[in-house]
């Protein structure tokens, strides 16, 4: 039986911004540890730039984050004409040469991932004895961030855009034969453009050379996202990461991570011992594919888990593509019948635009009812060549055949077409996104049929 030793050292107070879903957990909850697990102490003080001060070409224009490894200013570089973001380690770093020397091979390290979905590193150097290197600056919002402002549920479709991106700095960087060693929402970036970065590869280190750049019972990690053998100090490979990414993915879907207590201690020791709880037990609405998936990604022993960041990823959207197949299919709407003949000998009805006016919307509601069959139309035809057929025979139907329904028969026409393809999966998912982006409209979309509000 291996006997796992914790070295415990006093710990600064943590602040943690979770997010609030359905009360569960306070952006302003903070967590006052006493300990801390194999990490050295922190110092309250460390190396602050000032601003407008010029490091080398780079002028400082503020602060904007700080961590257990490193402060980060941003600043400009006039000759480029661009904002950086410069990343300082802590005060305590600079008096340890064995931590300087690890940081210079850490961005080495990082200088070789180049990925769409991975930060890319400027330049390294030094000011006044003071290492630090040079980043691209994005313009952003950390999901831990985003988290605390938005304080509702994730959407699936936000959920899968992350987690593509996450997995793929992740595989990319595994190839490389390194390891991030502290995936959490602080260290995904979510840029205002739309991209996702996995961002702050400091702990990262070549497996290969493991013995080398820390002891074996050293523990760099953050405790609600630390996997069981890094809390263990036992060796790490690419499924320490996806463990911790598996705790992400709890959280966005749960609104919580698996794991709280009031030290570090008390959550190292769950993530060792505890069987997390089923993700859905916080929020009914997880599918028990989803839930599965996480909780694969969570298992104690690494066999069990997601051999690699791919194919973890390829388990989730096989979920999500197989629960979109077995939803309800929606029912074709039949035509509705033509009015029966007049009578023999019944005078020919005279139509005029008084006795009987076009239809008219009767309400808002029936206008944007309107509009969104348009805009689905227009998303079907595109996506369909087929359909784009379709409709033109109709419509040439229509015109040869003289009769004069004017936008009654032409509605009928879109949605006895539309119809034939609903049952496909594309046309499906296009849908019932568009039902959920216009849920607040007044009009009904049912399993079986779309249909008019007369209310």
């Amino acid at each position: 039986m291996t006997k796992v030793s914790f070295a415990l050292l006093p710990f600064l107070s943590i602040p943690l911004a979770f997010s609030r879903f359905d009360g569960i957990i306070s952006p302003s909850d903070r967590i006052e540890p006493k300990c801390l697990f194999h990490c050295a102490r922190v110092s309250e003080e460390c190396m602050v730039f000032a601003p407008d001060q010029e490091i080398g070409p780079y002028r400082i224009v503020s602060q904007v984050g700080r961590g257990g490894m490193a402060t980060v200013f941003k600043a400009y570089h006039a000759a480029l004409d661009r904002f950086v973001a410069i990343k300082v380690p802590v005060a305590d770093f600079q008096s340890n040469p064995d931590v300087l020397a690890r940081f210079k091979r850490e961005v080495k390290i990082i200088a070789k991932l180049d990925h769409p979905n991975i930060i890319p590193i400027y330049d390294v150097s030094e000011f006044d004895g003071t290492p630090f290197l040079v980043m691209r600056f994005v313009e952003g919002r950390t999901l831990r961030e985003f988290l605390s402002q938005y304080k509702k549920a994730v959407s699936l479709n936000a959920i899968m855009t992350i987690l593509r991106a996450v997995t793929g700095a992740l595989a990319f960087a595994h190839q490389k034969q390194v390891l991030h060693r502290d995936v959490k929402p602080s260290n995904i970036m979510l840029a205002n453009d739309g991209s996702v970065y996995l961002m702050d590869f400091g702990l990262a280190r070549i497996v290969a050379e493991a013995d080398l750049t820390l002891s074996k019972d050293v523990v760099i990690g953050t405790p609600y996202y630390i996997s069981p053998e890094q809390a263990k100090g036992e060796p790490l490979d690419e499924r320490t990461d996806l463990y911790s990414l598996g705790v992400v993915l709890y959280e966005l879907l749960a609104g919580r991570v698996p794991f709280t207590g009031e030290r570090p201690s008390i959550v190292v020791y769950h993530h060792i011992s505890t069987p997390p709880p089923p993700p859905s037990t916080f929020n009914p609405q997880i599918s028990p594919g989803l839930e599965q998936v996480v909780l694969r990604a969570l298992t104690k022993e690494r066999a069990q888990r997601f051999a690699s960041a791919s194919e973890m990823l390829n388990a989730l959207q096989e979920v999500v593509q197989n629960e979109a197949q077995l939803s309800p299919q929606t029912v074709p709407v039949p035509l509705p019948p033509k009015p029966a003949p007049p009578p023999p000998g019944a005078p020919p009805a005279v139509i005029t635009p008084d006795a009987a006016p076009a239809r008219q919307l009767k309400s808002p509601s029936s206008f944007l009812l309107a509009l969104s069959i348009l805009i689905l139309v227009s998303e079907l035809i595109f996506f369909f060549p087929a359909l784009r057929t379709e409709i033109r025979s109709a419509l040439a139907s229509l015109g040869s055949s003289g009769e004069q329904g004017g936008g009654s028969d032409l509605m009928r026409i879109i949605i006895g077409t539309l119809s034939a393809y609903i049952a496909t999966l594309s046309a499906h998912i296009i849908l019932n996104n568009l039902r959920k982006r216009l849920s607040g409209a007044a009009f009904i979309f049912s399993i079986s049929h779309l249909a008019w509000d007369r209310a």
